[in-house]
C-alpha cells in the first residue's frame, strides 16, 4: 500500500482509497461498486429517500403545532412537551428508522 497526495488538500491518502478522507475528492476513476455520472463519482448502494426525510420533518413540524395547542389547552406545558417528544420520535423513526 502506497501513499499519494490529494491534489486538492495535500493530505496523504492510500492509493487503494477511492476518495480523500479529508476533502472527499475522488482519487481513482470509477471502479466496481461505483457509478460515474459526468465529472462526479457516486457510490452505488442504499441511499435515504428524500420523501422519507421530508415526511419525517413534516411529522415533527405537525407535532410541534399539535403540542402547542395541547399544552396550552390542557393548561400544562409538560403535557405539550411530552406530545411533542412523541411526534419528534415518530418523525425521526420515519426519516431514519424503517
Amino acid at each position: 500500500m502506497a501513499l499519494t497526495k490529494c491534489p486538492d488538500c495535500g493530505r496523504e491518502v492510500s492509493d487503494q482509497a477511492t476518495a480523500c478522507i479529508q476533502c472527499g475528492r475522488p482519487i481513482k476513476p470509477a471502479s466496481q461498486g461505483e457509478l460515474s455520472v459526468g465529472p462526479q463519482t457516486v457510490k452505488a448502494g442504499r441511499q435515504r429517500s428524500k420523501l422519507r426525510n421530508d415526511l419525517g420533518s413534516a411529522i415533527a413540524l405537525v407535532g410541534a403545532i399539535v403540542a402547542t395547542f395541547v399544552g396550552f389547552g390542557s393548561g400544562s406545558l409538560w403535557v405539550g412537551f411530552i406530545v411533542f417528544m412523541v411526534f419528534l420520535g415518530f418523525g425521526i423513526w420515519v426519516a431514519y428508522g424503517w
